[in-house]
């Protein structure tokens, strides 16, 4: 009786000491490794790119927008956005019974959203850009752009049926330009 009663606390003994060096290990990695962390994703690039895009906005509109969004890893460009009831298409293409409310560009409007991103992050995700998804109401533009070897610039431009094309084509310029100012070599 005695014998399996040790042998119970030393296996549970060894259980434990197993869970905790893994649950070191862990956090030790997740420490190191955080493509959220506002720090790693802080980057000039987006201010820049929003001094030159907002004024081409306000040409179209005075109510257009720009703001930086949290700790300047995010900007939010909007030109006419309109609340739209959607309803959500899941990966196997079954569509939602209950619709929810969206904003989106309106038929002249845009919406820009750009943020920075751990290139590590995504990985072979990057193949299938530059997308255009069609959604709904909107096409959607998804592209992203390698900014060194800590910082990639994820871009999703939304556009209605009616927004000036001549418009979209020279914000997607401005980016791209901007992209490869702030882009710097990677040693090899």
């Amino acid at each position: 009786m005695k014998k399996s009663l040790r042998i119970k606390y030393i296996s549970l003994s060894c259980f434990l000491s197993g869970f905790l060096c893994l649950f070191f290990l862990c956090s030790s990695l997740a420490a190191t490794y955080d493509p959220f962390n506002p720090e790693n994703r802080n980057h000039p690039i987006l201010a820049d790119l929003k001094e030159k895009i907002l004024p081409l906005l306000k040409q179209a509109s005075p109510e257009a927008s720009c703001s930086l969004i949290g700790n300047n890893y995010s900007l939010s460009c909007k030109l006419l956005p309109q609340k739209f009831m959607i309803h959500a298409i899941n990966k196997t293409g079954e569509i939602a019974k209950e619709a929810h409310a969206q904003v989106g560009p309106s038929a002249r409007g845009l919406i820009i959203q750009m943020t920075i991103y751990d290139p590590q992050f995504f990985g072979q995700a990057q193949i299938i850009y530059p997308w255009e998804r069609k959604d709904p109401y909107w096409t959607t533009l998804l592209d992203y752009y390698p900014l060194n070897e800590n910082a990639t610039l994820h871009t999703w431009i939304s556009y209605g049926v009616l927004t000036d094309p001549e418009m979209i084509n020279t914000i997607k310029n401005i980016i791209r330009q901007e992209a490869a100012v702030y882009k710097q070599p990677v040693d090899q």
